[in-house]
């Protein structure tokens, strides 16, 4: 199997960003920004009952994606200069098979939601 190509990494951590997204939103947070660069922490920032929140997206293909100990500390240290809490959103993507009229691979999406950093 090959691995994927730059731009397929990409788009993989943008559906990933737009499940955590949606499933916060569904749970009441308010989304403050998205930072779509896999190589910068967090990725979205969310605010529930005056409490915000920084989420710490991390995307891969047929396994669930675990968090480095650099990633995590980065996240926790800048959030901590915000009085925010860190939280890790994992989300793993298993290919269909198909593809859509446009050509774009089809997913099954495994998250199972957030967790502590």
């Amino acid at each position: 199997m090959n691995s994927p190509s730059q731009d397929d990494r990409q788009k993989d951590h943008e559906l990933g960003i737009r499940v955590v997204t949606g499933s916060l939103v569904k749970e009441g947070y308010t989304i403050e920004a998205v930072n779509r660069d896999p190589e910068q922490v967090p990725q979205i920032v969310a605010s529930k009952d005056e409490h915000r929140v920084f989420f710490i997206v991390l995307t891969e293909r047929n396994t669930m994606p675990t968090l480095p100990d650099e990633i995590r500390s980065q996240c926790v240290a800048h959030a901590a200069k915000f009085g925010a809490a860190c939280m890790f959103a994992p989300v793993s993507l298993y290919a269909t098979g198909e593809q859509s009229p446009e050509g774009e691979e089809g997913f099954f999406v495994k998250y199972s939601g957030y967790s502590v950093a």
